[in-house]
């Protein structure tokens, strides 16, 4: 079943790229946001951002109880970390990274990490929604409002005192956007 999932979504991005979604001489994932970016606030990009969003809660349209598959990529056990009911610290993994495979590596360096030296922390799995950057950028501040409310209600359901991004975008909608009375929010831009 892993293997299906992941094969489909190599297959997924090679469709993306071919379609001109992808840039660089490597063909890396730019995602939706350079896509509207490239073409403003296209009509019909928005109204497409709003109901993938709206109906997967990730802008990349994949079922988002996918979102922790990458925890069972090398068979270690990390899975645990998406069933806490409690823990000090929350490791954000963000969308690129949850779903992209070139992207998942740094996830899982970071739960490697965290993992071996014994920091008490989960990660959200498909309790995680997107950070609503980009919806916020496209003016749709209602959807971002729901992304906004659902991320941090796990947040504080979990009872967590510092959040962790490795993504920069969802560090800096958090930063200014979302705001938890008695939550760190700490940006990890490389693993030691």
């Amino acid at each position: 079943m892993l293997q299906e999932i992941i094969l489909q979504r190599r297959l997924q991005e090679r469709m993306f790229c071919d379609k001109g979604v992808c840039s660089g001489v490597h063909g890396k994932w730019t995602g939706l946001a350079d896509a509207v970016a490239a073409h403003g606030h296209d009509p019909q990009v928005v109204e497409t951002a709003k109901l993938i969003t709206n109906q997967h809660h990730n802008l990349f349209g994949y079922p988002n109880e996918e979102r922790g598959l990458w925890l069972r990529l090398e068979g270690n056990g990390f899975t645990q970390y998406a069933q806490k009911e409690r823990a000090a610290v929350v490791y954000f993994v963000g969308c690129k990274q949850s779903f992209l495979i070139p992207s998942q590596q740094t996830a899982l360096d970071i739960v490697k990490e965290l993992s071996r030296d014994g920091v008490d922390f989960a990660v959200l799995g498909d309790r995680e929604w997107c950070c609503g950057r980009v919806l916020k950028g496209l003016g749709l501040d209602e959807e971002f409002e729901v992304c906004k409310q659902h991320n941090s209600g796990e947040i504080q359901r979990l009872k967590a005192k510092q959040v962790i991004f490795t993504c920069h975008s969802c560090y800096d909608v958090w930063h200014n956007d979302y705001h938890i009375d008695g939550v760190e929010l700490i940006y990890r831009k490389s693993i030691n």
